[in-house]
């Protein structure tokens, strides 16, 4: 069975990259998981989510 988590986050203005980096580096432990297959980040630059 797979299991899919997607998860959305919102910086409060000017802190974008301080979430960016928070989130880079927990990389490691994430991958770390048993079981993780993939830990991925992407941005955009505009919100698609109401």
């Amino acid at each position: 069975m797979s299991v899919v988590v997607t998860a959305r986050f919102e910086a409060h203005e000017g802190h974008e990259q301080n979430l960016i980096n928070a989130l880079r580096e927990s990389i490691p432990a994430v991958h770390a998981k048993p079981g993780c297959l993939m830990f991925a980040l992407h941005t955009a630059e505009t919100a698609r989510w109401s």
